[in-house]
């Protein structure tokens, strides 16, 4: 009952933590409209990351603009790095599950554009927004620390700041644009698309903004392009919201990985408590029948016999054993547990891209 047959388009009976399926009303030209403004903010949105992303060390590292360590430039941009990751992974849960994923992006666009303002004012040579000369010959390598550099308080923020909005763009664009996309046969031709402007997206602002960085006055010139072209995209975006499917927030999998664990482990005591006690009573030959009455046994015992333990510990959030949860959420976050596995293996392969990216370069 909680699959789709071949002629049927709702399911009888809505499976729970799944939205319901929205009639798309859309005439040709808005769902032709909704794809491409997507597919357009995601090449302008990633023009204006990879230009802070591809030139952050050299702009710290430059003489004649914020003079950082090396060091220290390297670890500002694992901070941009990781913030930026961290983000799209809570950002996809809150666009999923709470805001929505149109509200979250736009959301994102303005800490990106608050963010990319103050790059901008940072960068400009002329305007004192934080001391940028305190670098002190006598210090060495070795006892400067990133709070100690040059603007680092207001660089830090700045970098959070863009990272932030990125992972809320980020995470919720390509999700979004697929939801445009009624026809099952459409999504992979989309991520196609998407893939594509992404990656070009990445080259015009490793060349372009490389281009126009020639020195430490033109720095500030690189983010106000980017800035502009960040704010292009929010337009863009908001231009087509009338055209746009919006999917209300639902239960993912991802929320609901903390609540099964919980459940299986509280399910799992009242388990080993209900065998302990059994164990106990059947050693004493005076209540073996008091035992053998299905009324001398708890609710927890009666609901789950001891000869049906479940065979992984997740199990024990499911219903039939005496947990709170649905079969199909269980085996989701059980599913969610095995990819993990399998991209914890893209780590090490990460580890030596941005060692690399940001220490050798």
């Amino acid at each position: 009952m909680n699959t789709l047959d071949a002629d049927e388009s709702t399911p009888l009976v809505p499976r729970h933590g799944i939205p319901p399926p929205v009639t798309d009303e859309r005439g040709p030209l808005k769902k032709t409209l909704a794809i491409y403004l997507i597919l357009a903010c995601t090449l302008l949105e990633r023009v204006a990351f990879y230009s802070i992303m591809v030139t952050l060390v050299l702009n710290l590292d430059s003489d004649e603009l914020f003079h950082w360590q090396p060091r220290n430039s390297s670890i500002a941009s694992f901070i941009f790095s990781g913030t930026s990751y961290i983000s799209t992974l809570i950002f996809a849960v809150i666009g999923d599950a709470k805001l929505g994923r149109a509200i979250t992006i736009l959301v994102g666009f303005v800490l990106y554009v608050i963010g990319y303002i103050l790059a901008v004012l940072i960068t400009k040579t002329n305007i004192n927004i934080c001391a940028r000369n305190t670098f002190n010959e006598s210090d060495t390598p070795n006892t400067i620390t990133i709070i100690q550099e040059p603007c680092a308080s207001w660089i830090l923020v700045t970098l959070i700041i863009i990272a932030i909005g990125a992972g809320a763009v980020q995470s919720n664009m390509a999700v979004f644009g697929a939801d445009q996309v009624q026809q099952s046969d459409k999504p992979s031709r989309y991520f196609d698309k998407y893939i594509v402007v992404v990656n070009i997206g990445g080259i015009i602002a490793t060349l372009g903004i490389n281009f126009i960085q020639k020195d430490a006055n033109h720095y500030f010139i690189g983010y106000l392009v980017a800035l502009i072209i960040l704010l292009i995209a929010a337009v863009l975006f908001s231009i087509g919201w009338r055209c746009y499917i919006n999917v209300k927030p639902y239960d993912t999998v991802v929320s609901n990985c903390i609540p099964v664990v919980i459940n299986a482990f509280q399910s799992w005591l009242q388990y080993k408590h209900n065998k302990r006690s059994i164990s106990k009573y059947s050693t004493d030959a005076s209540v073996t029948n008091s035992i053998s009455d299905p009324f001398s046994l708890t609710e927890g015992e009666d609901s789950m016999g001891l000869n049906e333990q479940p065979k992984a510990f997740l199990d024990y959030a499911k219903i039939p054993n005496n947990g709170n949860f649905h079969d199909r959420i269980v085996n989701d976050v059980k599913s969610l547990g095995r990819a993990l596995i399998v991209f914890s293996l893209l780590i090490p392969y990460w580890l030596v891209y941005h060692q690399a990216r940001s220490v050798i370069i």
